[in-house]
């Protein structure tokens, strides 16, 4: 039997009481059950930035019941980063391009995994589509110089 099965009310209990043991975890800093999430109901201590960034983080059905982040520089285990927590250093990647006909340069601004698809299909002049608003206009501006 799933716990899930349980009345609704009882259930949230349940879910309540585990964030809560749970955030008296030394290292541990955001908790909350994963449903409250969802519908945008955050702690109030929650900075914007990590509420949002916790928020687009979550899947709506394979979740589990309580979203659970380490204060920032702890880690989990023994890996030495899972670029998965909400805090700027760890959701940073570096992102290149590289190419005879790219001028180099450092795009300083924030910018998605999501632009990378349309950044190379714009640098192979493949035909647009409406996804290519979210292609770097840096990266092909810089080919347009050459």
């Amino acid at each position: 039997s799933s716990i899930k099965s349980l009345p609704k009310a009882e259930y949230k209990s349940i879910k309540d009481s585990v964030a809560s043991f749970i955030s008296r975890y030394n290292g541990i800093q955001y908790v909350a059950p994963s449903e409250d999430v969802m519908r945008l109901k955050f702690p109030k201590e929650w900075p914007e930035d990590i509420a949002s960034s916790i928020y687009l983080s979550l899947h709506h059905e394979r979740s589990g019941d309580v979203v659970v982040y380490p204060k920032e520089f702890h880690l989990y285990g023994t890996v030495p980063t899972t670029h998965g927590t909400p805090y700027r250093y760890d959701r940073h990647v570096p992102l290149i391009f590289y190419g005879a006909n790219l001028t180099p340069q450092k795009i300083a601004r924030l910018v998605s995994p999501a632009s990378i698809a349309p950044t190379i299909a714009s640098l192979l002049n493949i035909k647009k589509a409406q996804y290519f608003d979210t292609a770097l206009s840096e990266v092909e501006e810089s080919t347009l110089k050459r």
